[in-house]
């Protein structure tokens, strides 16, 4: 199992993990690490411990999140209908030139959570995306799709025959092809002619992933208006 195999991979560095009971079995219990037996091994690899420790706790957690990863379960998760929590976020500075906002959602039907980012560059109108993502296990968080504007060169993996997009709006998706491969679980993207501007991006996010109470139309000029609000 996915777990198992990241714990035989700490083992040949001499480290010892063991197991400690977190309330979830199998894949998704949790591992603490020993100390190394060895004195040089202890001072040598005491920052190296404790970053695989951190590194293994997130993986470890994507392990019981990833076990159910498959297309049908990541269909169902984007056409089971979800509504906006918080519908009066404000945007805020991503990094200079960037802005972003995000907007919580719980499906309607069960309790599943999710959240949509936007993303768009002040300076650069074709430098935008909006995305979705499943919420999981309180932090983690699993990324469902993003729809990105012309404003970059996208290149698939090396086993897809579009293998690069030029300058055009693409569609990212996570695939369980993606995931079995072991690469970027959104790393896949689609060339498309839906959308030519981040309001055109954001309403094919609506409405390929059910999403109500979202402000897609123009007239919710105030989403890029002066103050960022």
């Amino acid at each position: 199992m996915a777990a198992d195999a990241y714990i035989m991979n700490l083992q040949s560095t001499g480290l010892s993990p063991s197991r400690s009971d977190t309330g979830i079995s199998g894949v998704g219990q949790a591992y603490n690490f020993t100390n190394p037996k060895s004195a040089k091994l202890e001072a040598g690899f005491t920052k190296l411990a404790c970053n695989l420790r951190q590194s293994i706790s997130r993986k470890t957690k994507m392990a019981v999140m990833i076990q159910h990863i498959t297309d049908e379960w990541l269909e169902q998760l984007r056409l089971m209908p979800k509504t906006v929590t918080t519908p009066r976020t404000k945007w805020t500075l991503k990094n200079p030139g960037h802005r972003q906002r995000k907007f919580q959602l719980r499906s309607v039907n069960e309790d599943k959570e999710f959240f949509v980012f936007l993303r768009k560059c002040v300076v650069h109108e074709n430098n935008f995306s909006c995305g979705i993502n499943f919420v999981h296990g309180g932090n983690s968080k699993l990324p469902l799709a993003r729809y990105n504007g012309p404003g970059h060169v996208h290149f698939n993996p090396p086993e897809y025959a579009n293998r690069v997009i030029n300058f055009r709006p693409h569609i990212h998706r996570t695939t369980e092809r993606s995931y079995l491969q072991g690469k970027k679980l959104d790393s896949f993207a689609e060339e498309t002619d839906r959308f030519d501007n981040f309001f055109e991006a954001l309403q094919c996010l609506v409405e390929d992933f059910n999403v109500i109470g979202l402000p897609v139309e123009h007239e919710f000029g105030e989403l890029f208006d002066d103050n960022g609000h």
